[in-house]
């Protein structure tokens, strides 16, 4: 546009992040209260595993300012991110059940994928996953946050973890 002057530079369009291989989950939060978490299933319908999502230490079931200049929590705030194992659980736990003669778990995503799905909270949360949210469902709020990196920004701020990872781009290159 000719409002802008020559010499300022353009708008990011793109946040870019390193991609996790985990389970997606859709976290639902009411009143800032977890009320639902759902993997995309079959794209059609997912698994509701709240159960498990409230065992997930990485996973707030009440939302917070952690910081001074958080936002009004929304009344629906919907996030979506990944659930996934660190290599470094994933192996200490490979190592665990090969001393008790136990068979060895093949990769985390599967790992995760069925640990999300058992009904016992002891056993999700010593599994120790980790969750980072990408991106947004539902906000009852439509003015939350203008853009991707201040959605990010301004869920960090009420507990939610997301990547250290995020580089606003002005272009592919």
């Amino acid at each position: 546009p000719s409002s802008l002057s020559p010499s300022a530079p353009p708008s990011p369009l793109y946040s870019c992040d390193p991609k996790i291989d985990g389970v997606a989950l859709s976290l639902r939060y009411e009143r800032g209260r977890l009320v639902r978490a759902v993997t995309r299933g079959d794209g059609e319908k997912g698994d509701d595993v709240t159960h498990a999502a409230r065992a997930i230490r990485a996973i707030p079931v009440v939302l917070s300012a952690i910081q001074k200049k958080a936002p009004p929590i929304p009344d629906v705030l919907e996030v979506r991110g990944e659930v996934y194992m660190t290599l470094k659980e994933f192996e200490k736990l490979n190592k665990q059940r090969e001393e008790e003669g136990e068979d060895l778990f093949l990769n985390p995503r599967n790992t995760t994928a069925g640990t999300l799905k058992n009904l016992d909270p002891k056993l999700v949360a010593a599994r120790n996953l980790s969750f980072c949210a990408h991106g947004r469902g539902e906000i009852s709020d439509p003015g939350f946050a203008a853009s991707h990196s201040e959605f990010l920004s301004r869920i960090k701020s009420l507990g939610i973890p997301v990547t250290p990872h995020l580089y606003p781009c002005a272009g592919v290159e």
